[in-house]
């Protein structure tokens, strides 16, 4: 009787987790753009709200340092000491600064976090863009190696009106950060989107995440769709934040050497091991174009592009090309 009732209880715990487990999502706004988060769990709601709050905290305390919107961000806090004095700067900080200098040397120069010198004057709210002759009076600001980064934790920007913005590896970061907090709890199967930023964790609870490359001139048509798990995509496109006037499509993804949007494609999908990476080379690619961008992603390993270019033309990265053959 004993063993009865206790294969009972069993049954009804087996049962009740069962009926638990399912697919939870949650989005927000942050870091200026859409969060959306997707988390499988069997836990009681109480348990994944805290997977949700962990997240948006994270994101919060990352948005904190890295946001060229805050004054008293660690980020802002350079800026308005360039030219002036060097700032100390914690690990976390200085990290991240290191690694867009290797982005920068990577992508020889198309990635650079000085763009802000001059792109901080683009406003794709109200339509501006700044003057010709302002750009070429600030050209010379937009040069990541002037960075000085000290052994002692400080950075020093050393010219005044110079500025940094990590735009194009923060959501990247604060995704990835999200991913190792939800791994160290236990989550197998999750996705997390910042804007244009995905990592997966696991699959799709036995099926692979189906992820649509949007068409860059029409939002309900997809160009491609692909079949992943367990890793990370980031896309870069003249159509996330952009204007239109005589001169073309306005948009915020700049060439550092012009200081003006990048021509000549629409967007770039990466796909990489963590966020970060795939979110700076997106933006690389972008800047570099179809040819050279391709030949940095085949240099790379567990690295794929998909490039569409303004006649709205798939390019595929070799191994994408080797795997459809």
């Amino acid at each position: 009787m004993a063993i009865l009732k206790a294969v009972s209880t069993l049954l009804m715990m087996l049962f009740s987790c069962a009926a638990l487990a399912k697919w939870h999502v949650q989005e927000a706004k942050a870091m200026g753009t859409l969060i959306r988060m997707e988390v499988w769990s069997d836990a009681e709601m109480r348990k994944v709200d805290s997977i949700f709050d962990q997240a948006l905290a994270e994101i919060e305390r990352l948005e904190s340092m890295l946001s060229t919107y805050r004054d008293s961000s660690d980020i802002s806090v350079v800026n308005q000491n360039a030219g002036l004095k060097a700032v100390k700067v914690n690990d976390e900080f200085h990290y991240l600064l290191e690694r867009s200098i290797a982005f920068g040397d990577m992508s020889q120069g198309a990635f650079d976090i000085t763009y802000a010198s001059v792109g901080h004057q683009y406003s794709f709210r109200d339509g501006y863009k700044p003057s010709d002759t302002f750009i070429s009076s600030h050209l010379s600001l937009v040069d990541y190696r002037l960075i000085k980064l000290k052994p002692t934790g400080e950075v020093y920007l050393p010219q005044k009106g110079m500025k940094v913005d990590l735009g194009g590896i923060a959501k990247g970061y604060a995704v990835d950060q999200v991913t190792k907090l939800w791994q160290a709890r236990g989550v197998s199967h999750a996705a997390i989107t910042a804007g244009g930023d995905t990592r997966f964790i696991g699959d799709k609870r036995g099926s692979l995440w189906n992820v649509g490359i949007r068409h860059p001139r029409n939002p309900n048509k997809t160009l491609m769709t692909l079949p992943v798990s367990d890793l990370a995509i980031s896309t870069s496109g003249d159509y996330e934040r952009f204007f239109d006037d005589d001169s073309g499509r306005v948009h915020h993804i700049l060439q550092p050497s012009t200081g003006k949007p990048a021509t000549g494609l629409s967007s770039v999908s990466i796909i990489a091991p963590e966020s970060m990476t795939a979110d700076a080379l997106a933006t690389s690619v972008f800047v570099l174009g179809t040819k050279q961008g391709l030949a940095l992603i085949n240099s790379l390993n567990d690295v794929s592009a998909i490039i569409v270019d303004h006649q709205q033309m798939i390019h595929l990265s070799k191994d994408l090309v080797e795997l459809n053959q």
